[in-house]
């Protein structure tokens, strides 16, 4: 009994430790170089201009804003993206319109909807560490509420096409570290009964509600299942990979990835597919970079081009610390801040160390899509915007301190 009780001391030590370090660091590179975004130009225009009408909900975040970049770079004048925060990526460009809402206030989303023929809803509370009570309420308004108000202001407003941005992620569940998901088609996995975590149940609730509202007042709906989106802009992988951080899973455990442009070119496949009878409509479709690699492979791969090496944690470490995290936001139901700890708890754990990869047989098919961009491609791609944008902040952090040394 001593040697568990010595273990979760040394857990606990390891974890005051690794707050301290990530907290402060993180804390002091956000007060002298605060990263500022910029935008990101499709090299590959693979679909036609429409001239229809655009909405873009979450069009100032990772997806939604490269959703927005590709219609631009195809040709379309007429975008509005509906977003809870401003952001300066579109605000020189004529083309798209910004407005603000709250994606659960529902006369917000109707006054976005009005006039517009296509939506792509993307936005979304990407929460997929947390499993704990306190947690579900906010994530489940935001992923499932927040999705049905989407879907009725489409309705109302008399919108022609739906496109969910759904994940992956919700097959994943404790049992898939026994039993791999190993290309897997639509057609071939049911829904999960124990979902992983509050996301991936959230987001599982909201994609069947999407595709069930097919056909209704003449909105028709479909989804996009991605996992593991990179690319410019992404803070999750590339923007953890940039920064040399060490791994949680396993050695060799396969896992799809998906670089976003390969993603977009997904989504608008999908909305070029979309039509009344159409073999997309009330379906949905995985996309990946058709790259299943091991967990070491991809983010040793991916690790070399930004110039680091990647190492993994010993095995025990990342599980001992997830677990006292977990335990740390339970009893304080989320009071305590953890910082960049808050996600490594057992869900993290959970994705990071099973296997699971998917065919994208059926996209293929119906929608005539395949990837733009190699594996290598896309980590090329990524890792040179990071290069740059560290460059670019540190340049205009350099003039603001001569500007306050004058």
């Amino acid at each position: 009994m001593w040697e568990l009780w010595a273990l979760v001391a040394v857990g606990a030590v390891v974890v005051a430790i690794l707050f301290v370090v990530v907290t402060s660091s993180k804390s002091a590179n956000e007060a002298s170089h605060p990263v500022v975004h910029k935008r990101w130009t499709p090299s590959h225009v693979a679909t036609q201009k429409t001239g229809r009408r655009y909405l873009v909900i979450g069009g100032h975040g990772f997806l939604g804003s490269h959703i927005v970049e590709a219609l631009l770079a195809r040709g379309e004048k007429d975008i509005w993206v509906f977003d809870a925060s401003p952001s300066p990526l579109f605000e020189d460009e004529r083309k798209v319109n910004f407005i603000r809402g709250d994606i659960l206030n529902k006369d917000h989303l109707l006054n976005a909807c009005y006039g517009r023929d296509v939506v792509f809803h993307t936005a979304a509370l990407v929460n997929y560490w947390s499993r704990l009570k306190h947690d579900y309420d906010k994530i489940y308004k935001v992923n499932y509420v927040g999705t049905k108000n989407v879907i009725e202001a489409c309705r109302t407003a008399s919108v022609k096409k739906l496109i969910y941005s759904s994940t992956a992620s919700m097959f994943v569940t404790a049992e898939t570290l026994k039993k791999p998901i190993r290309d897997q088609r639509e057609d071939t996995l049911l829904y999960p009964e124990e979902p992983l975590c509050h996301y991936t149940h959230t987001k599982m609730l909201a994609e069947k509600l999407v595709l069930a509202s097919n056909g209704y007042s003449g909105v028709l709906t479909a989804a996009i299942r991605p996992n593991g989106i990179y690319g410019p802009r992404d803070a999750l992988i590339g923007g953890v990979i940039a920064t040399g951080a060490p791994g949680i899973g396993h050695v060799n455990n396969k896992q799809d990835y998906v670089y976003v442009e390969n993603l977009v070119h997904g989504f608008l496949k999908l909305e070029e597919s979309l039509a009344p009878g159409s073999p997309a409509a009330g379906k949905a479709y995985f996309i990946t970079d058709n790259e299943p690699l091991g967990y070491f492979d991809f983010n040793s791969k991916f690790s070399g081009y930004f110039g680091n090496e990647f190492k993994l944690l010993p095995r025990l470490v990342p599980i001992v610390l997830s677990y006292v995290v977990e335990t740390i936001a339970w009893l304080s139901k989320g009071r305590i801040p953890l910082g960049q700890l808050q996600i490594l708890t057992p869900p993290t754990i959970v994705i990071a160390s099973s296997e699971y990869y998917f065919s994208t047989e059926k996209a293929q098919k119906d929608l005539g899509w395949k990837p733009l961009f190699t594996v290598d491609e896309g980590m090329k791609n990524t890792a040179e915007y990071f290069k740059s944008l560290k460059e670019e902040n540190r340049i205009r952090e350099g003039k603001k301190e001569g500007k306050k040394n004058k």
